[in-house]
């Protein structure tokens, strides 16, 4: 089973792009500490990927700095560029839960949702602020 969860802040706000067939997908790198992290170590750099709808939903409402949760499955791909042959390790983002509010986009833009995904699931609605955990 290829399935990871991971929690951390945005390092920088997300860039989307469209793919050659059309389709859309935005990209953010996460920095992920380790729960055993003492002051002064430096976090995990990982890169997230959404696709379609889950994308648009991540470049319209995530910002650098940004706390969330990022559940999918993890991509091996190898990849051309100018320096060379590479190979790229990424997440493949199936959820993805907002989980502070931080800085906002400009005020034209709505609020985020708590939580955007791609599979089926019960929509946000103010009383899931309320449930402790």
């Amino acid at each position: 089973m290829n399935v990871i969860v991971v929690t951390g802040r945005l390092g920088k706000d997300p860039e989307t792009r469209a793919t050659s067939s059309g389709s859309m997908v935005c990209s953010f790198s996460l920095a992920v500490s380790d729960s055993r992290a003492k002051e002064g170590d430096k976090p995990l750099w990982l890169t997230v990927v959404a696709w379609q709808k889950l994308g648009e939903i991540c470049q319209k409402h995530l910002i650098k700095g940004k706390l969330i949760a990022v559940t999918g499955r993890l991509q091996v791909r190898e990849f051309e560029g100018s320096r060379g042959k590479g190979t790229a390790i990424e997440i493949v983002a199936n959820n993805v839960e907002f989980l502070s509010s931080g800085e906002q986009r400009p005020a034209a833009q709505p609020a985020a949702p708590a939580q955007a995904t791609t599979g089926k699931s019960t929509p946000y609605s103010p009383n899931d602020e309320d449930i402790s955990f």
